[in-house]
């Protein structure tokens, strides 16, 4: 059984949809509710799945890349947990141990 024009066009649009933003789940519940046919849960998935993994071979989502281009400050999650180690993080602990704002001993 083949599906109609619609479905490919569907599927088609969902996986372009994610392959751009990366919006694997959120793009399968809005075309899902928009269609409001449970039978397109399978293609849409995989679809979309598939785009997302493909465009992760390639290149950043597409809201990364703007960030990148317009020079925005952007915190990257390998910088914040390097920056665990770091003085603010030796600072608190020595200020825990201090006794903090009430003198109580700080258990480590």
């Amino acid at each position: 059984m083949f599906a109609d024009k619609g479905t490919y066009a569907l599927v088609g649009a969902a996986a372009a949809l994610s392959g751009l933003t990366r919006l694997t789940i959120a793009a399968t519940v809005m075309l899902l509710e928009a269609t409001g046919n449970m039978q397109y849960v399978l293609p849409l998935m995989l679809s979309v799945m598939s785009a997302r993994f493909v465009g992760n071979l390639f290149n950043d989502a597409i809201q990364d890349m703007q960030i990148i281009v317009k020079k925005l400050p952007f915190l990257e999650v390998e910088l914040a947990r390097s920056a665990l180690g770091g003085k603010a993080a030796r600072a608190f602990v020595s200020w825990r141990n201090a006794g903090g704002l009430c003198g109580e001993e700080g258990a480590e």
